[in-house]
């Protein structure tokens, strides 16, 4: 797959553009789910860091807040907990964290595990950003009004966004595969995905 990348044209052109960004740059990677965000950051990343420049990844994954505090939708009778609108980020955190990375500070960044449904902010895992980086966050609202509000308070050297998207059944087809790997009850997928379809729509 990553290999797959690297022969992609448009993956060639963007290496090349942001190779030169200025130092403690951000990088957006974005786009809807399971269109292959993490894997792309982490190959460009792979990248840049072989061309000689220093990369810090941050996973938007960490920042969702726990099942108790997601609003729950009715999809044709079934209660569903409202996972792919933008509301269940912890924005503040984001919003926190990149603000502190970029004044050259360690951040112990959050953890949210997917099949007990917590959220905590602070996982133990403390990263920072060097003062020759360029910071890539991968995050599927990373065009919305949210993150776009972030970036111009957090006023970084240079700020490009990179939107990844695949066909609507390999998405489909990735997001189950995903889910069952990870022990997760994968007919919910197949109920939730009309809403999954819908929130892109909206977000």
């Amino acid at each position: 797959a990553k290999d797959l990348i690297r022969e992609n044209p448009e993956y060639a052109g963007i290496l090349n553009a942001v190779r030169t960004l200025p130092d403690r740059s951000i990088i957006l990677s974005t786009g809807p789910t399971s269109a292959g965000k993490e894997l792309v950051s982490e190959v460009l990343k792979a990248d840049l860091e072989n061309a000689g420049r220093n990369v810090v990844l941050l996973s938007g994954d960490g920042y969702i807040k726990a099942w108790e505090e997601m609003p729950i939708v009715n999809l044709s009778g079934q209660p569903l907990r409202d996972v792919d609108n933008p509301i269940v980020m912890h924005w503040d955190w984001v919003e926190e964290d990149i603000l502190a990375l970029l004044a050259g500070e360690e951040v112990d960044i959050p953890a949210f595990d997917i099949l007990t449904g917590k959220s905590l902010r602070h996982s133990g895992r403390v990263i920072s950003l060097p003062k020759d980086a360029i910071l890539i966050v991968d995050n599927i609202w990373g065009l919305g009004e949210n993150m776009t509000n972030i970036i111009t308070r957090a006023n970084p050297a240079s700020c490009v966004s990179i939107f990844i998207d695949a066909p609507v059944n390999l998405r489909f087809a990735r997001k189950l595969v995903r889910g069952f790997e990870r022990g997760e009850n994968w007919q919910r997928y197949i109920q939730r995905w009309p809403l999954v379809r819908q929130r892109e729509e909206e977000f």
